[in-house]
């Protein structure tokens, strides 16, 4: 039998700064152990759960997920969480699962 060694983190988020989030949780990622593999950040991580995206949602391919894959490839784990994205003129809570490779997949979330 194989195991997934998964790190959930539930830090409190800092609201409407990435930057400050990206560094909390990268203090939180500095003492994991080596062996995880899967590393889940919260919905809405680098912002804090918004009602007003237009302030502070970033681009598909903006510096959050960039941070993101960045941190995938140096722990050498998969990385997820949800982010707000502007896309087209619409915003989204989209989730995003990197890769340790980089390479991300995408789910929006949707309400009925």
């Amino acid at each position: 039998m194989q195991t997934l060694d998964i790190a959930l983190l539930q830090p409190n988020t800092i609201w409407h700064d990435p930057q400050a989030n990206q560094e909390l949780i990268a203090k939180h990622l500095h003492q994991l152990q080596k062996s995880v593999q899967l590393i889940v950040l919260p919905e809405t991580w680098a912002t804090g759960f918004t009602m007003t995206p237009e302030q502070v949602a970033e681009a598909p391919d903006g510096p959050s997920v960039f941070w993101m894959q960045e941190q995938a490839k140096a722990h050498k784990a998969a990385v997820c969480g949800s982010l707000a994205i502007a896309d087209k003129g619409q915003f989204y809570n989209r989730f995003f699962f990197v890769h340790p490779d980089g390479r991300v997949d995408t789910y929006d979330k949707y309400h009925p």
